[in-house]
C-alpha cells in the first residue's frame, strides 16, 4: 500500500510543469524562511523535489547538507557555495567531505507524500526516519500541495514531522 501511495504522489509531483514548480518553489521558500534558525539541516533537491536552495543563497544563517552511508545512516556537513559535490548511489548530490555538523536547530526534509497530520512518506530507504528519531529540533517537511494524501500509512519506525509547508498551506502537527 505504501508503494501505491508513493507511486501516486510521485506521478502527481512529476506532472507539475517546470514553470509551476519554479513558482511553487519560490512560494515555499518564502514561507520557510521565518522558521529557520541559526543552524539548519537542509537537502539538495533530487528530480522533481521542492527546490529550496535559494534559501541558502539568500540567508545569513548556517546550513548543513546530508551525506548518506551504506548502513542507511546520514551525516551532515557545513554547506559552502563552492564545496565539491558528487552524486550518491541514489543520484542525489552530496558533499564529498567537509566540516561535520552534529547539532542544528531545524531540519528541512524532502518528501514524496504527506498528510494533514504531518506524517511523511519518503522514498522508502529510511534515512530521514533514522535521523529524525533522535533529533531534538524542529523538523519541517516541504512538498507541493498535490503530494498531500488523505492518510499516510505509518509503520512503527516512521517518524512524523513538526510541520509541512506547501505552496498553499502550513500544516502543524497537533
Amino acid at each position: 500500500m505504501k508503494n501505491q501511495q508513493r507511486k501516486c504522489a510521485l506521478a502527481k509531483r512529476n506532472a507539475l510543469s517546470i514553470t509551476e514548480r519554479k513558482v511553487f518553489n519560490q512560494i515555499i521558500s518564502k514561507k520557510l524562511i521565518p522558521y529557520l534558525e541559526n543552524i539548519n539541516a537542509i537537502y539538495l533537491p533530487y528530480g522533481s523535489e521542492v527546490d529550496i536552495t535559494a534559501v541558502m543563497e539568500n540567508s545569513k544563517q548556517s546550513f548543513a547538507i546530508p551525506k548518506t552511508y551504506p548502513n542507511h545512516r546520514m551525516r551532515f556537513f557545513a554547506y559552502e557555495p563552492a564545496m565539491p559535490l558528487e552524486k550518491s548511489r541514489f543520484g542525489v548530490w552530496e558533499p564529498i567531505a567537509g566540516k561535520e555538523i552534529t547539532e542544528f536547530d531545524v531540519m528541512v526534509v524532502p518528501l514524496v507524500a504527506f498528510d494533514e497530520e504531518c506524517h511523511r512518506l519518503g522514498h522508502g530507504q529510511g534515512f530521514y526516519d533514522r535521523y529524525i528519531k533522535d533529533f531534538q529540533g524542529c523538523v519541517i517537511g516541504v512538498g507541493y500541495e498535490c503530494q498531500k494524501l488523505e492518510h499516510i500509512i505509518c509503520e512503527e519506525h516512521d517518524q512524523s514531522l513538526d510541520m509541512v509547508i506547501s505552496e498553499t498551506s502550513v500544516y502543524i502537527k497537533h
